[in-house]
């Protein structure tokens, strides 16, 4: 609050003088009362500024965030399954009983033991520096283990939408290409509708070859795939461990054994 200062005129009678200091110390009292009961502008914004931010417990109140909401720095305090983990690329996703979120450990310094199918605490702030609202600067608190949430079975142009970032899902399609980043096992896989990249952390082994050609079943969390303007452009499927992946069909031993089928619309080539 600002002070009240008062102005001086030239030398006065003594009763104009007494009534002047009657008129001074109204005067002061009535602007103190203003002042008091009357914040001023930038009291009031500091106000706000400080104010403190309510509590998010879901994931799906963090994802419905705007950009600006979310890096407002909302304290965090989830709870939920890991349902991805690893520690190179780095990703760890949790899901709650509505939604998941991605939380961003590339500043991380690990205290915790954490590992897919871990129910944990974790507490943090909304941010959003890029794709998609997301839980910063997680602590992790364990608390048991649990079986990881049932996959939801969606067409490719669900995955392809924000709706589908950081949720359990189940894609079946044809693996074309298998390679290895280290310890990260990467596949690209055909699906109905387009190509999902399907990944297994902790890959110690080689390139298994005998992939390409199968037809798999890939149970895993759905990650986005992003560019430079934050736009989606592609979708990974994180699964968090082999058993999560399952053979339907066996790439054939002879590719050129395999029965030819006819081109459905020819005329187009």
């Amino acid at each position: 609050m600002s002070g009240f200062r008062a102005s001086h005129g030239g030398p006065l009678d003594p009763a104009g003088e007494h009534t002047v200091k009657k008129r001074q110390a109204g005067c002061t009292v009535f602007h103190v009362i203003v002042c008091l009961c009357v914040p001023s502008a930038s009291a009031l914004s500091s106000h706000a500024q400080t104010s403190p931010l309510p509590l998010v417990t879901t994931a799906s109140e963090i994802r419905n965030m705007s950009r600006a909401e979310a890096n407002r720095g909302y304290p965090v305090r989830l709870k939920g399954v890991i349902t991805y983990y690893d520690p190179q690329t780095p990703d760890l996703f949790l899901q709650d009983k509505r939604a998941g979120i991605w939380l961003d450990i590339e500043n991380w310094d690990i205290h915790v033991k954490v590992a897919s199918g871990a129910v944990v605490e974790v507490e943090g702030v909304t941010e959003q520096p890029d794709f998609a609202p997301q839980v910063g600067k997680p602590r992790v608190k364990i608390l048991g283990r649990a079986p990881l949430p049932e996959p939801k079975h969606l067409p490719f142009r669900m995955l392809s939408f924000t709706m589908a970032d950081s949720l359990r899902v189940e894609v079946e399609g044809i693996i074309q290409r298998v390679w290895k980043d280290k310890n990260l096992l990467v596949m690209d896989v055909a699906v109905d509708g387009g190509h999902v990249s399907g990944r297994i952390p902790f890959f110690t082994g080689p390139a298994p070859e005998n992939l390409v050609s199968a037809r798999v079943r890939m149970r895993g969390t759905c990650g986005a795939i992003f560019n430079t303007s934050y736009q989606l452009i592609g979708v990974f499927v994180e699964v968090p461990y082999l058993a999560e992946m399952q053979i339907l069909e066996p790439a054939p031993a002879d590719p050129f054994a395999a029965p030819l089928k006819p081109l459905q619309d020819s005329d187009a080539l």
